[in-house]
C-alpha cells in the first residue's frame, strides 16, 4: 500500500503492524486491483473478484461432491458489500447452467451474520422443497472498500480483511446422508 501515495507514513507503520500481529500469514491475498500503480479499483475489478472468489468455491465443492449443476435446486449467496445488477445469485445461476425451477436469492447489508442467515434461510427452504439441493456462497468484496485515510480505526479494516469465500451444498435427499461429509 506504500505505492498508493494515499497513506501516512504513520499510517503504513500502523498498518504493517496490525497486519504482522493478526496472524493472517503469507497465504492470504488482497485484491489485483490494490496492487496496481495507480491504486484506482473499479466496478469490474470488484466484478472480477466476486466471480474468481465465487465460481472458484463452486467450482471445487461441485467437483469434490459430484453433484450437477442441474441437481441445484436452491442457491443462496450473501455479500454484504458489494451489490449489483445482475446479481451475485444470478451469476451462479447463470455459470452453471441452473434449470429454471431454481430459486435464488442475493443477501447483501447483512455483516458477518450474513453467512448464518444464508444457511437459515436454506434450511427453512429444504423444508418445503423436496429432494433438493441448496447451494450457499458466502463472500466478501473488498475491492472496492478499501479505506484511503489515515484514521487507525477504519484502517483496521484494510489490515485484516483479504479474499476469499466458501461454498456449501446442503440437501434434503434422505438417501445422500449415508455419504454426506
Amino acid at each position: 500500500m506504500r505505492f498508493s501515495e494515499k497513506f501516512s507514513e504513520a499510517s503504513l507503520v500502523f498498518m504493517r503492524t496490525v497486519s504482522e500481529k493478526a496472524g493472517l500469514g503469507q497465504s492470504t491475498y488482497v485484491p489485483e486491483a490494490l496492487l496496481r500503480k495507480p491504486m484506482n479499483p473499479s466496478l469490474e475489478d470488484s466484478r472480477r473478484e466476486a466471480e474468481m472468489v465465487m465460481f472458484g468455491a463452486v467450482d471445487e465443492l461441485l467437483a469434490k461432491t459430484g453433484v450437477e449443476g442441474k441437481d441445484i435446486g436452491i442457491v443462496i449467496v450473501n455479500c454484504s458489500i458489494f451489490n449489483v445488477v445482475p446479481s451475485l445469485s444470478a451469476m451462479i445461476v447463470n455459470r452453471y447452467k441452473l434449470g429454471q425451477h431454481t430459486v435464488s436469492y442475493n443477501l447483501s447489508g447483512m455483516g458477518c451474520s450474513a453467512g448464518l442467515i444464508a444457511i437459515g434461510l436454506a434450511k427453512q427452504l429444504l423444508q418445503v422443497r423436496h429432494r433438493s439441493y441448496a447451494l450457499v456462497v458466502s463472500t466478501e468484496n473488498i475491492t472496492q472498500n478499501c479505506y484511503f485515510g489515515n484514521d487507525r480505526s477504519k484502517l483496521l479494516s484494510n489490515c485484516i480483511f483479504r479474499i476469499g469465500g466458501a461454498a456449501i451444498l446442503l440437501t434434503n435427499r434422505p438417501y445422500i446422508s449415508k455419504v454426506a461429509k
